[in-house]
């Protein structure tokens, strides 16, 4: 039986409360609350790129590990930002000397 069907059934049975499926928790996170906090601590601590702080919890704590993508996530859902700034070259003003030709 497809969706769609389970709907309409649904509907003629209890209306619109039929149409409340409920939640849907999808997969586990795989990092507790505690170890995300931690991690946040550590990226307002140490700053630097997102790989260099999962190496670093990677060499000193025995946590599952978890990729940029979902870290990224993680410190976004903590309202952290990373901001990537550019080297950029200032252009200096020659002066130039109006020199009038001698005539």
């Amino acid at each position: 039986m497809n969706s769609v069907e389970q709907w309409r059934q649904r509907w003629c049975k209890l209306g619109l409360a039929g149409l409340y499926e409920g939640r849907h928790t999808g997969r586990p996170r795989k990092w507790t609350p505690q170890q995300q906090q931690a991690f946040g601590e550590l990226a307002a601590s140490e700053g630097g790129t997102v790989g260099a702080l999962l190496r670093q919890i990677k060499e000193n704590q025995d946590q599952v590990p978890i990729s940029e993508n979902t870290a990224k996530r993680y410190l976004k859902e903590m309202d952290y930002t990373y901001k990537r700034y550019r080297y950029s070259l200032k252009k200096s003003e020659i002066k130039r000397r109006s020199s009038t030709p001698a005539k």
